[in-house]
């Protein structure tokens, strides 16, 4: 089974940011040749083994926590905020039914993981149930991080205290891959309809910032002349273009009085000639 190195790349993020540096860099010696240049080298869209993945768990699991797959739950749940981070499924969340928005969900399976499907059972107020079929060589650790990530996915649809249990795993030797998601407070329902009817003001996608492609004039001084500052469009560098020290404002040379007509001699009416 191949996974988007994405996963990978949100551990390693999660990790330093939660244990800092020193506690990355063991984690990283503490994996093969393999994992290591994949952690080196590699971008969130490309392909690689899972088992590479499961081993970096391992480690971390090992060296941060108690080998209880915890830390691989936590690990899960960073990468369910990264990912549930962008703007357009954000907008989903805030206009969805929560039960169209829990299907949209697991169908996203594929685009992170190139074998086996994620499929919801059933949907209520307060519970949910998601199994995972198809893979052909589960890894415990590699189920805990589902773990975590459908607990994220539970806040984020507006339910509170989430309880996420892996109740079967085939890697455990069961006959499927199922996890009983329960929450309290609000339904989700009910948290979607508030949401719904608040605007959703305070969680909201913030405003496109408006445009930087412009270009501004300041007024000319005695001094410097006139400058012109342009912004290119999403970029930080700013580009302007002033006169040196030395030049002074280019003027406008002034017009040149239109030439006369020549008259020409041929054209002269002979001078009046007196009579003797």
């Amino acid at each position: 089974m191949q996974v988007k190195a994405q996963g990978l790349l949100n551990a390693v993020k999660w990790i330093e940011e939660s244990y800092g540096q020193g506690a990355l860099r063991d984690v990283i010696r503490a994996c093969g040749p393999e994992v290591r240049e994949r952690y080196t080298s590699a971008i969130a869209i490309e392909w690689h083994p899972v088992a590479e993945f499961v081993e970096f768990l391992a480690a971390a699991d090992r060296l941060l926590g108690h080998g209880d797959g915890r830390v691989a739950e936590d690990i899960g749940a960073a990468g369910a905020r990264v990912n549930l981070r962008g703007t357009a499924l954000r907008m989903v969340f805030y206009a969805a039914r929560p039960e169209f928005l829990m299907k949209r969900i697991t169908q996203l399976w594929s685009r992170f993981n190139d074998e086996g499907s994620m499929n919801l059972l059933h949907f209520d107020d307060y519970s949910s149930t998601i199994e995972v079929r198809g893979v052909v060589t589960p890894h415990v650790l590699f189920c805990s991080t589902l773990t975590g990530w459908a607990r994220e996915v539970v806040l984020a649809m507006g339910g509170t205290t989430p309880s996420v249990r892996h109740v079967e795993c085939r890697a455990r030797g069961d006959a499927r891959c199922l996890w009983h998601l329960r929450w309290s407070g609000t339904a989700v329902i009910e948290a979607s309809e508030k949401k719904r009817s608040d605007g959703a003001a305070s969680v909201a996608p913030p405003p496109m910032p408006p445009s930087t492609s412009r270009i501004s004039v300041v007024e000319p001084t005695r001094s410097s002349g006139r400058i012109f500052t342009a912004e290119p469009h999403r970029s930080s560098r700013r580009m302007s273009i002033e006169p040196k020290p030395d030049e002074k404002p280019s003027e406008k040379p002034a017009d040149k009085p239109a030439d006369k007509p020549t008259e020409k001699l041929s054209e002269r009416p002979p001078p009046s000639q007196k009579k003797p």
